[in-house]
């Protein structure tokens, strides 16, 4: 059996079997059988868009004192609790990864509690819906799956394979300071050199037909490792340099921006692999549903809410002790008491920064691998506009004639690396027009930035600024504008170095524990995407009960 870039090719079997269809237009909906959820919806209504300086996002002020100071914290709590319930697997964490283990236990019988520190499930895909227009919160697409394949099947089961729209293979988007320009790979930003954008369009599908680098990694996948090493050890613009000298100005700055906002990472510093993997995968189309990959997060939690299933928002965990028999997991329950539940299992997908602080006794090799691995911020706008257009594009990346050569100093003046039209999905429901912008932070220690009593005030007059050629491109103004919303994600991105593949960092930090704690997380790979989620809470779910995955 073959696989297909960003497909995983595993049989359907390892799938739901029956169809639903979600009423994503209904986010207050009671989600679960075993108590009123509703408002841990990974979606949720406001019913203003006012500008206000309220940031949505992580709240990490408990956190870090758990992190920081867990033991003086489980004192100051009253010491460690006695164990309530048992479970035959704990998920921390009830973002994608989380969901996607959850969709599998569930559907084997298992008995799961999943416990998530926001008030909402989702992780980083969330939306929020105004007026009945959808706006993405963090991821916001996915490559279009081989048809008949898992990923296409497990959107027929969750019944939201028709509520994708997909990119058309002729439009090819660039916004040149703010002026939009169709047929980027065409050469429309520089006729006179098209065949500049030509060729290099031709490499990248060459290198996608010939010489993929396959990510993520799967158990029993038919891989070539040694194609896969070799570019990782390998920067992206070391490779560029190389395969493509003499690039054209505007496809360098291209590749930035793309770096910037599908990794958080910079150009000089991502791996070639990485690189590649997303590029040449996303020039063969994409697809978006309204509101981003929310609706793949709701179409989940729907597909398993009649199983054996706990779910506990609002919920820290504080320690994860592997005991003998069994796994302890201690955690600060509604932001008000310690509680304690055992587990045969536990998979964790919080991110490695956060596993390596909550996990006791965690394998040296384990500990240092996480350490070692480095993590970058992000922040997500939504400028909702009063008045609705019909957009043509859904992506525009933001060219402004000049290659970066300061990652904090370039992010900063530059705001956001590009811009999607959140209502592109739905225009057809959505009242109001809206503009979703991507501000990576692509450099480290950026979270430090993320929490400044003066972020919304200082982010949105950036945005104002840097927003304008693109309404006027779009006959609009500033009057145009209801109102701004900030979503922070300060843990959101793991940096995909070079040669964090080929050293085997990521794979050491992700190693199993004794047997019973598991990891799923999109930074198993340092891979940002829905499918590194699905693949990996794929996996540990079939880890954590014990099977193979056939493939």
């Amino acid at each position: 059996m073959t696989t297909s870039r960003r497909d995983f090719l595993l049989r359907s079997s390892l799938l739901f079997g029956s169809a639903f269809v979600p009423n994503i237009f209904s986010p207050r909906a009671s989600i679960f059988s075993r108590g009123d959820y509703s408002d841990s919806s990974p979606i949720i209504n406001i019913n203003s868009f006012k500008a206000t300086d309220i940031i949505s996002g992580d709240t990490p002020d408990e956190a870090h004192e758990i992190f920081w100071n867990k033991d003086g914290f489980i004192k100051k709590k009253g010491g460690y609790p006695k164990a309530s319930q048992k479970y035959d697997v704990v998920i921390v964490g009830g973002g994608l990864s989380g969901l996607s283990s959850a969709l599998h236990l569930i559907k084997n019988g298992m008995k799961v509690l999943i416990l998530e520190g926001h008030p909402r499930l989702g992780g980083n895909a969330k939306a929020e819906m105004y007026k009945n227009t959808l706006m993405s919160l963090g991821s916001a697409y996915t490559t279009i799956p081989e048809k008949d394949g898992p990923i296409d099947n497990l959107y027929k089961d969750l019944g939201i394979e028709k509520l994708f729209k997909k990119t058309r293979k002729e439009d090819e988007p660039i916004a040149i300071h703010g002026k939009i320009k169709n047929g980027f790979w065409s050469g429309a930003s520089d006729p006179k050199n098209a065949d500049q954008f030509i060729n290099v369009h031709k490499k990248l599908n060459d290198i996608y037909e010939n010489a993929y680098p396959e990510l993520p990694l799967i158990p029993g996948l038919d891989v070539d490792r040694t194609l896969l090493n070799s570019y990782d050890k390998q920067k992206f613009n070391e490779w560029v340099n190389k395969e493509i000298p003499g690039i054209h100005p505007h496809i360098d700055e291209y590749f930035h921006q793309y770096c910037w906002s599908s990794f958080g990472c910079a150009y000089d510093d991502i791996s070639a692999a990485q690189a590649l993997n997303f590029i040449t995968s996303d020039l063969q189309g994409i697809q978006a549903l309204p509101g981003g990959n929310a609706i793949i997060a709701k179409a989940m939690i729907d597909k398993i809410k009649d199983g054996n299933l706990t779910v506990l928002n609002s919920t820290f965990v504080c320690d994860i002790i592997d005991e003998d028999n069994s796994v302890y997991v201690c955690f600060h329950q509604d932001n008000k008491i310690l509680n304690a539940v055992r587990a045969n299992k536990v998979i964790v997908t919080a991110p490695k920064m956060v596993a390596k602080h909550i996990i006791s006794n965690l394998p040296k090799e384990n500990y240092k691998a996480m350490d070692d691995m480095r993590y970058h911020a992000y922040l997500v706008a939504n400028v909702i506009l009063k008045k609705n257009i019909k957009p043509k594009y859904y992506d525009l990346y933001s060219l402004i004639e000049k290659i970066p050569t300061n990652e904090h100093e370039d992010s900063k003046n530059r705001v956001f690396s590009d811009m999607t039209f959140a209502n592109w999905a739905n225009q057809d429901q959505a009242e109001n027009s809206a503009l979703t912008l991507y501000l990576p932070l692509p450099y480290d220690m950026a979270q430090q930035f993320l929490f400044s009593p003066i972020l919304y005030s200082k982010y949105s007059g950036r945005i104002d600024k840097a927003i304008n050629p693109f309404l006027n491109d779009l006959n609009l103004n500033e009057s145009d504008i209801d109102g701004i919303r900030l979503t922070r994600y300060g843990h959101a991105l793991p940096v995909a170095c070079s040669n964090g593949l080929a050293s085997g960092l990521f794979e050491r930090a992700h190693q199993p524990i004794n047997d019973k704690v598991f990891f799923a997380n999109q930074d198993n790979w340092a891979n940002p995407c829905f499918e590194t989620c699905y693949a990996t809470g794929l996996v540990a779910a079939y880890q954590a009960m014990g099977k193979e995955i056939e493939l």
